[in-house]
């Protein structure tokens, strides 16, 4: 492997090529795709991550991903929405998918999506941030207040939490 090994990128295109269903070798060329901002190349190979493993919802959630990044919302939503098909437990593809919703203006299907993402995991920071500034842009300030003081017990130091929070305060 090692005349094959000039950086990452080498090494695990050799392995698809050798292992066309080497599923972690898609993943890993996409992330690093993804990571050098090259994201049609990384929709290439999380595509073939689906392909090699079509039933495992990871696939479809990073290429959710790469659309959110690309600014197709519809597709994003496509993928998270599979991702969640083929795992229902996907706290992070709701939230994801809450994102797009939100960004969107479709608020109660966004607040349905951090819903379900902190009803799977308690502590999720990043579904409370996000269902309170969906409340926010709701003018539903004491729902979104309760977020906001959630958001500062599991992280005392997010910023955006404390800043929505004294607007909150001051304004209400």
């Amino acid at each position: 492997q090692t005349n094959v090994w000039n950086n990452s990128a080498t090494l695990w295109d050799n392995v698809i090529k050798h292992y066309p269903k080497a599923t972690i070798a898609y993943h890993n060329m996409g992330v690093y795709m993804e990571q050098q901002g090259r994201f049609d190349e990384a929709m290439q190979y999380f595509m073939g991550m689906i392909k090699s493993s079509p039933n495992k919802a990871e696939g479809y959630f990073k290429l959710g991903n790469i659309l959110a990044l690309k600014f197709d919302r519809t597709g994003a939503i496509r993928y998270y929405s599979k991702a969640i098909e083929y795992e229902p437990t996907y706290y992070t593809a709701y939230n994801n998918r809450g994102n797009q919703y939100l960004i969107a203006g479709m608020y109660e299907r966004a607040l349905v999506d951090y819903s379900q993402a902190i009803k799977l995991n308690t502590g999720y920071e990043s579904a409370y941030l996000n269902r309170g500034m969906c409340y926010f842009a709701q003018k539903r300030y004491l729902l979104a207040a309760k977020d906001f003081e959630k958001v500062l017990t599991l992280n005392p130091e997010n910023e955006k939490a404390k800043e929505k929070l004294q607007y909150i305060h001051l304004n209400q």
